[in-house]
């Protein structure tokens, strides 16, 4: 139904107009997620980059993003159990910082391990994972991604039904524009701003 004076053509304007306000907010919300972890590499943060890959998983793409999220939030409670010796009681500021959402492979990108997140039609997550300089694992010289991908491997896998795999990488450059990356799905508008993944959200919701 159209109001008198009004046209498809500018139906159709409008509709852009509001999609280019979208991405442009979408942007500057990444860009403020990178500053952030620039910020958190001056107080002396680590970076690393993980994919993590799932087994199929039925469902919606959204019931697959809660399962995902839900797995990903209990590996970061793990992971804690080894970086802070009582992570309730530690100021938040001083725990590691994982921010990230779930994403779709392209594969002119992501043709090197294009095979294993294939699965779900492609979604997996991204997180950047910024660990403490008070962390145990740094004062004893293990890095996050040996500790997760030789170290630990049953503490992070046999309990977890949907967990394929979790590739880690540690970010020697540009962790800025990996960031960018870890959130393009939120820069294209496949992936929501509401759906951006921060943990810990809060010290007391730590088990």
């Amino acid at each position: 139904m159209f109001v008198i004076g009004e046209s498809e053509d500018d139906d159709a304007t409008t509709i852009a107009t509001i999609e280019l306000e979208n991405t442009m907010q979408s942007k500057e919300l990444v860009a403020g997620y990178v500053e952030w972890v620039e910020d958190r590499l001056d107080a002396g943060y680590e970076p690393y980059m993980l994919t993590f890959m799932f087994k199929p998983i039925p469902g919606s793409p959204a019931r697959k993003q809660i399962e995902m999220y839900d797995t990903v939030r209990r590996t970061f409670e793990k992971v804690l159990t080894r970086t802070n010796r009582r992570p309730r009681k530690e100021a938040w500021d001083r725990l590691p910082l994982w921010m990230g959402c779930t994403d779709w492979p392209i594969p002119k990108w992501d043709k090197d391990h294009y095979a294993n997140i294939a699965l779900n039609d492609g979604q997996h997550v991204h997180i950047m994972a910024l660990e403490s300089p008070h962390s145990r694992l740094r004062k004893r010289g293990i890095l996050l991604s040996d500790h997760i991908f030789f170290d630990e491997q049953r503490l992070y896998f046999d309990a977890e039904p949907h967990l394929h795999r979790i590739h880690t990488m540690e970010i020697h450059e540009t962790p800025g524009e990996v960031t960018d990356y870890v959130f393009k799905a939120i820069k294209s508008g496949r992936t929501g701003c509401d759906d951006i993944l921060v943990l810990p959200r809060a010290v007391s919701e730590l088990n």
